[in-house]
């Protein structure tokens, strides 16, 4: 797989988004699926996020969507479902002269109660400017329509 983070909305309705997130930096890759408000605007807020970055070498943005091991595991103890499927990205420089990437933490859902059973993948991407400005436009754009996929092209070399 080439290295990239890819948000796809797979359903929508009233209620919700869900979006499947899938990232690779050409060596690991993970899928996962996680829901957001129908109004898409977790999709708009990390876009708006994201214009202009990195603005300062200590400029940073992260975001997690979904439900944590840690949230699911509080809401069994009250007596509620809720299943551990999640996306953290936090986008910053990794040097001096604004080289920019992403790091990528994804949690599958498993029926499985095993914890090795549960799939999981965190990696780092490496993107460029141009990659980001494309992702942040379709990002916008996927927030609107509900449909379709915002891909941010990764390379694999600073």
């Amino acid at each position: 797989m080439n290295p990239q983070l890819a948000i796809q909305v797979v359903y929508f309705d009233d209620a919700e988004i869900t979006l499947q997130i899938s990232a690779s930096n050409g060596r690991y890759s993970g899928t996962t699926s996680v829901y957001i408000g129908s109004d898409g605007k977790e999709l708009t807020e990390l876009a708006d996020k994201l214009k202009g970055f990195p603005k300062s070498r200590d400029h940073m943005v992260s975001v997690k969507w979904g439900c944590t091991k840690e949230f699911a595991a509080e809401t069994k103890a009250l007596g509620l479902k809720a299943h551990p499927a999640y996306a953290y990205f936090d986008f910053r420089c990794i040097d001096n002269i604004l080289h920019t990437a992403v790091s990528v933490d994804l949690q599958e859902y498993s029926n499985s109660e095993r914890h090795e059973a549960n799939g999981n993948v965190h990696l780092e991407l490496l993107f460029d400017p141009a990659s980001l400005d494309n992702f942040v436009n379709s990002l916008s754009s996927l927030a609107g329509r509900r449909e379709g996929t915002a891909t941010l092209v990764g390379n694999t070399k600073v």
